[in-house]
């Protein structure tokens, strides 16, 4: 079921099906039937690891990935969140950033790091 779960959220966030209200559908592909956040967040329980894929410059799946991110916050689960674009080097500069002690220009200098 864990497997499962994994590759659903790595689905929900292909070229986004939305409905009338502009929420992001999701659609369990084991079953191929419509779930609620709340569902999914349900399916989750206990994993160890979710990878979530996205379009970089897709901005439905950048919300997409907060909602889902804050919902599984909201469900009291332990929630890291890791990003492909910053190398172990920068881990210390983000930590930083993180505990408040630099700013978002900081941030941008960090990233650049490791993407010039």
């Amino acid at each position: 079921m864990l497997a499962g779960s994994i590759l659903l959220v790595c689905l929900i966030l292909l070229p986004p099906f939305v409905d009338a209200a502009g929420e992001n559908l999701i659609f369990k592909v084991q079953n191929i039937r419509q779930i609620s956040l709340d569902g999914l967040v349900q399916d989750l329980e206990g994993a160890k690891v979710i990878t979530i894929g996205e379009q970089h410059d897709n901005r439905d799946h950048h919300k997409a990935q907060l909602r889902l991110i804050a919902a599984l916050h909201e469900a009291d689960m332990e929630v890291a969140v890791g990003f492909e674009q910053f190398g172990v080097r920068s881990q210390p500069g983000i930590d930083d950033w993180i505990a408040g002690k630099s700013g978002i220009d900081d941030l941008f200098e960090i990233y650049s790091l490791d993407w010039e």
